[in-house]
């Protein structure tokens, strides 16, 4: 998305925000394997996890797909994919860091709302 103004620094700073909690959600999806009985199975579950991740989030949620999701459709999205991270925090005992992750997706998201970076 083309924008016409430049970017103030808070504006920047929830871009990188957004940015870190889509590499720590690729995290939770990952950790997502660790519920498999095998450890053949987590390392391919694992790899699966993330391949889902990157392919869903690049059809439809990154700002240059062409089959990117319009809103209010894309919030949900995003809130869904960091919902199943969150869960993979969880499932790994990471319940600490599941609830600093949850609250800052939801600051995030409301910042991107509030600068309209959807």
């Amino acid at each position: 998305m083309a924008h016409s103004r430049p970017r103030s620094r808070y504006e920047m700073a929830n871009l990188a925000l957004a940015f870190l909690l889509e590499l720590v959600a690729l995290a939770g999806f990952a950790l997502l394997a660790t519920l498999l009985p095998d450890s053949w199975l987590r390392l391919v579950g694992g790899a699966v996890a993330v391949a889902a991740f990157v392919g869903l989030w690049a059809v439809f949620a990154a700002p240059r797909s062409k089959r990117r999701l319009k809103m209010p459709m894309l919030m949900w999205f995003k809130i869904g994919m960091f919902a199943v991270a969150t869960v993979g925090l969880v499932a790994s005992g990471l319940w600490f860091w599941a609830g600093v992750f949850a609250v800052l997706v939801a600051v995030n998201l409301m910042l991107m709302g509030y600068f309209r970076h959807w």
